[in-house]
């Protein structure tokens, strides 16, 4: 209807003037759009009751502590911000208090995972996310005026706003190097390949890699390793003590050549579970460039 598209309009606008995020937006005003079709009623015509309801469905149906938060904060927003209704409802419901253990893999699972992915910028970004701790997004999206390799420092554009400067082993560097010649795009390391090929994406500025392609390569790698722990990309943030330390040294992550490599982006961790430790070099008969900071001469 129109007046609930007006409404849903200019709450949009109201939580882009609270500082909201594009994603979180999209969260809150499409949580409002549930209650309406769930309740089968215009926005000007539901009550207190029926957001009770709901909330509650929703609270014997178990649904996760995220989605009930995110429907929760959505519902009240749009009631208590745009429409100015303070409903005791808002006061009562919170989402249920959990405290569950997180997943942890062991290095061996993770090199596991990553031999499995296959194609070339999946497995480079999630090996990039494991060696620096990233969120999905902040590797999905790295650009090359992100690092700083003066410092051996990613200038990381974090959730919600917060910058943040995370170690960057050389190794990961030395990898991500390599990875750019394969494509020499102008500022995204890792590019969205469409199916008419690299070329035409960068011709046609098709951004990044999409998180729901990384997210399918990381779930079709994890259950083809033979992981049964409930792991996603999230998870490569939570190392083990071991992990950490080997992550910490640079001779750890010294990577093989991917100008020689068969399969280039599938050798590093392969290589770092071997232990190997030859050199990436640049290929032969290019002309001089500079990236990440430093000069090479073909």
């Amino acid at each position: 209807m129109k007046c609930d598209a007006d409404l849903l309009a200019k709450m949009a606008s109201d939580l882009k003037l609270a500082g909201k995020a594009e994603r979180t937006v999209e969260a809150y005003t499409g949580a409002v759009r549930r209650l309406v079709r769930r309740t089968g009623r215009p926005l000007g015509e539901i009550e207190e009751s029926d957001i009770r309801q709901y909330l509650l469905d929703m609270v014997e149906a178990k649904v996760a502590r995220g989605t009930f938060s995110i429907n929760l904060c959505g519902i009240r927003f749009f009631w208590m911000d745009t429409m100015g209704l303070d409903w005791k409802i808002f006061g009562l419901a919170k989402p249920r208090y959990d405290k569950k253990l997180p997943v942890v893999l062991s290095r061996g699972e993770v090199w596991r995972i990553l031999d499995e992915v296959t194609i070339d910028v999946y497995r480079v970004c999630l090996t990039t996310i494991y060696s620096c701790g990233l969120r999905l997004l902040e590797g999905a999206t790295l650009s090359i005026p992100q690092i700083d390799s003066d410092r051996m420092q990613l200038h990381i554009h974090g959730k919600g706003g917060r910058d943040r400067y995370v170690p960057l082993p050389e190794g990961t560097l030395l990898m991500l190097r390599g990875f750019w010649r394969t494509h020499r795009a102008p500022i995204l390391l890792f590019p969205a390949t469409t199916r008419k090929g690299l070329k035409h994406s960068l011709e046609t500025d098709a951004g990044p890699i999409h998180r729901s392609s990384l997210q399918g390569a990381f779930r079709r790698a994890r259950d083809k390793a033979g992981i049964r722990k409930k792991a996603h990309i999230h998870t490569l943030r939570r190392r083990d003590g071991r992990g950490c330390q080997a992550l910490g040294s640079w001779k750890a992550w010294r990577l093989p050549n991917f100008a020689k490599a068969r399969h280039p982006a599938r050798a590093p961790a392969a290589c770092l579970r071997r232990g190997e430790s030859s050199m990436i070099v640049p290929p032969r008969g290019l002309p001089p460039l500079t990236f990440f900071g430093e000069r090479v001469d073909a």
